[in-house]
């Protein structure tokens, strides 16, 4: 198979100097028979499953693959992998080829980084080699640029990375793709859809797994965090060789295997933890887990973990799909995407002077282009959606948030904010409309450079160089419809942010809360007149500047429930800068 060494079942993307001690080790622990005895039984069996034109035993392939003593560097298993994802989806013609001409023309070994939908905490590689990695960035990157929906995977780069151990570079987008596009939900694609995969694990947990609920319970009262966690249990703290069975069968009968193997590490967790003690905190049994996870080859060998997990009884998949459905709805129906002008416009209460102003003469010169620096995470959308009939999209390249003209925010930051914007905004570039460094320090000319500009992001740097801001999402020049009274608009996308000394999103408290228990003062997001600017209001103003953009006061307010976003709540700007999307 193109990209295999000969006489070796991994490709070249695989790093052969630190892969061997796992093989072996796993080999020899599970070899029952001579290797060439067991190697052509294995290729029989499979043969026998796969290689006839009489249609395939679905029953018999489930047992082949949950019984079956296959190593890591078994010789079928590239061949076996490749079957297995036969029965998904293809993606059309040469979709791969032509996607990645259009994204990286020629310049195939650039050091790429990775969409925001993938999870940075769950970005491990596994055994592959700097060529293999920067394949499974490309892969990614080209699933962002052809399926613009998924706003959060956390399986997908890890899943990518696997098949490239024993797939060529197309072999392996397809298998992707064809996960994506399955009828089984092989792969979670956005936020919400992974959260209520952790009720589902919590709820079976709790009806067929009891000791372990009950154990959680009494160690921590978070127990629904614990279980937003439990991906990361298969995909990253299983040994390698554990993990590989348990994806065999993942491929065939889709992520309810998973939800299997989830739980059987659970039910084995607990016998072994009980005797160990309380532990007092929801990331403690989380770390407990992981451990116990990264350890359980000393516990117990693969075929007693797989025989626990497949030994489950009264697991249906229409069961676990009535709990996803119940839980992803339940998740939905708690968010408000947008609160428009149907909410009604709240006239401002009287805002309380900031004190005596003054303005800062400094200026340092026109901001540059923040500097390139390693990064892991991209925004999702520096790579642009395209019409999936690729004859007719747009050869749009990537979008370069390193280009970004500023003084304040790293590239790094700079992402940061990118993966906290609603999708759609997602596409496009930053665009510095007005910095105090190169614009001056008036509030009045601050509104003439972004009025008319749609939604921004305000990001202050205070001389304590505390960074924080807000992204608004409705045009300021809303606020000279409402003749001279000073009144808010704008609607829940808007948030608040801090991202130094702390990293954090502040979103509207409708999010978190029905209707009915949101006050009025609940949805003060944006207000300015000649003499401040607001954002965030209801006892207090979340982000308060003065006209010459010097003062401001930043404290608790009901549109956020939100802390001050520096450590005094008044401050002093060092540099106040507004980016708009072009």
């Amino acid at each position: 198979m193109k990209g295999q060494q000969n006489g070796d079942v991994f490709t070249e993307f695989v790093s052969h100097d630190s892969i061997p001690a796992v093989v072996d080790g796993a080999a020899m622990a599970q070899a029952t028979a001579s290797p060439k005895k067991k190697l052509l039984t294995l290729e029989q069996e499979f043969n026998q499953l796969f290689g006839g034109d009489s249609g395939r035993d679905n029953k018999k392939i489930s047992s082949f693959l949950r019984t079956c003593r296959m190593s890591p560097n078994e010789a079928i298993r590239s061949s076996l992998w490749q079957a297995l994802c036969e029965g998904l989806d293809k993606s059309p013609g040469q979709m791969y080829q032509e996607t990645v001409g259009e994204i990286f023309g020629h310049e195939r070994h650039l050091d790429i980084t990775l969409p925001a939908f993938v999870d940075h905490e769950l970005t491990t590689h596994y055994f592959l080699n700097e060529q293999g990695l920067q394949c499974a960035k490309r892969i990614i990157c080209v699933i962002a640029y052809t399926e613009p929906d998924i706003t959060y995977s956390p399986a997908l780069f890890p899943l990518t990375c696997l098949c490239l151990h024993y797939m060529a570079e197309e072999d392996a987008f397809n298998a992707i793709y064809g996960l994506l596009h399955s009828k089984m939900g092989h792969i979670s694609q956005t936020k919400l859809a992974y959260q209520a995969t952790g009720l589902v694990i919590r709820d079976l947990t709790k009806r067929f797994v009891k000791s372990a609920h009950s154990f959680i319970e009494r160690n921590t009262k978070q127990v629904d965090v614990v279980f937003e966690g439990w991906l990361w249990w298969l995909l990253r703290d299983l040994p390698f060789s554990y993990m590989l069975r348990v994806i065999d069968c993942y491929l065939f009968e889709g992520r309810k295997v998973l939800y299997r193997a989830a739980l059987a590490v659970l039910h084995l967790f607990q016998k072994h933890a009980a005797r160990d003690g309380a532990i007092s905190t929801s990331a403690a049994v989380q770390a407990a887990i992981s451990q116990f996870c990264r350890d359980i080859k000393n516990i117990v060998t693969v075929e007693k973990f797989l025989k626990t997990a497949f030994g489950i009884r009264g697991l249906k998949r229409k069961d676990i799909n009535k709990l996803y459905v119940k839980h992803d709805m339940f998740l939905k129906s708690k968010v408000h995407l947008r609160v428009g002008s149907s909410h009604g416009l709240v006239k401002a209460k009287s805002s309380e002077s900031l004190g005596p102003m003054r303005a800062n003469k400094s200026f340092i010169g026109p901001p540059m282009p923040i500097h390139e620096i390693n990064s892991t995470i991209l925004s999702h959308d520096e790579w642009l959606p395209c019409n999936r009939k690729l004859g007719r999209s747009r050869s749009v390249g990537r979008i370069a948030l390193a280009d970004a003209k500023t003084n304040v925010l790293t590239l790094e930051q700079l992402q940061t904010i990118w993966s906290w914007l609603p999708y759609r905004m997602t596409v496009y570039q930053p665009e510095l409309l007005f910095s105090t460094e190169e614009h001056g320090t008036s509030l009045i000319t601050l509104y003439q450079k972004i009025e008319n500009k749609g939604a921004v992001i305000l990001v202050i740097k205070t001389e304590k160089d505390e960074v924080f801001g807000a992204y608004c999402s409705n045009d300021w020049s809303e606020r000279i419809q409402y003749e001279k009274r000073l009144t808010y608009f704008g609607t829940g996308e808007t948030f608040l942010f801090t991202l130094v000394p702390e990293v954090e999103k502040i979103e509207w408290v409708g999010l978190k809360k029905p209707p009915e228990e949101i006050s009025n003062t609940g949805y003060m997001f944006q207000a300015g007149d000649r003499t401040m600017l607001t954002i965030g209001g209801g006892d207090g103003e979340g982000i308060q500047l003065d006209e010459n953009l010097f003062q401001g006061r930043t404290e608790r307010c009901n549109t956020f429930e939100n802390e001050p976003l520096c450590e005094d709540g008044d401050f002093h700007c060092k540099v106040v800068e507004v980016f708009g999307f072009s």
